[in-house]
């Protein structure tokens, strides 16, 4: 879905009910070719990245999962937010990493 956000053949919205939003498009070991994305961000002290699969990211608001990234230790983070993906109705695999500077 972000490929199509990106391009902007659809919005935000129309990705979280779009028909193939569960569509696998890239993995890891699933093929000897993969296409990769790479970008360069600035951390600071303090700073955070979140990977999830749409585990999380479908049972859950983004601003939510915010709250709890903030408002937990980084050892917490990971299990509170399986934990709401679980509570808000997720029976999808969850998979999160989180990455503290």
């Amino acid at each position: 879905m972000r490929d199509l956000i990106d391009r902007g053949e659809i919005t935000e919205e129309q990705a979280k009910i779009h028909p193939e939003r569960n569509k696998i498009t890239r993995a890891i070991g699933a093929e000897s070719d993969v296409t990769t994305d790479y970008f360069e961000v600035d951390l600071a002290p303090g700073d955070m990245l979140l990977l999830c699969s749409d585990g999380l990211s479908s049972y859950g608001d983004d601003m939510d999962i915010l709250d709890i990234c903030f408002e937990n230790k980084p050892e917490d983070i990971c299990g509170r937010l399986v934990d709401y993906a679980n509570d808000n109705g997720g029976h999808d695999n969850i998979s999160v990493a989180l990455f503290a500077v």
